[in-house]
């Protein structure tokens, strides 16, 4: 997890980045590449066959994964709207929405995380979805 939160962070500066120049097409790039790293992060979470006292946290962290994951390829359907001229109002309702989703599906994972006493270690990021704890970790 906490290679993947640095993964976003990295990720969420170069799309600012890419906005700013208006590159549709690298941010389109950027974004798929950021949902390989979400389903390779989901196929492990996957795996995972966690203790009673851990598996909330694994649910939530599924729940979370796949509301970014619709995020993205929101994000995705709405560029190419745009790079083709294509009409985007009711694309940017629908990507808003999964933003929305996985913003609350993230604070959520939050809560799980600091109810089972785990702590992630992370650069913080503005406007970031992804969970954060203040927690020193153990």
């Amino acid at each position: 997890m906490s290679k993947f939160e640095k993964q976003v962070s990295v990720d969420d500066k170069q799309a600012t980045d890419l906005v700013g120049k208006n590159d549709i097409t690298g941010l389109r790039n950027r974004i798929n590449e950021r949902l390989a790293s979400v389903n390779n992060i989901l196929t492990q979470v996957l795996k995972l066959n966690p203790p009673e006292t851990y598996q909330r946290v694994q649910i939530t962290t599924l729940y979370y994964l796949m509301a970014l994951e619709d995020q993205l390829k929101a994000q995705n359907d709405l560029n190419d709207a745009v790079l083709f001229g294509n009409p985007t109002n009711d694309l940017k309702t629908m990507s808003d929405g999964y933003t929305k989703r996985s913003q609350q599906s993230g604070m959520e994972l939050g809560i799980e995380l600091k109810k089972a006493q785990i702590t992630i270690k992370t650069e913080e990021v503005l406007n970031s979805s992804t969970p954060k704890s203040t927690k020193p970790s153990k």
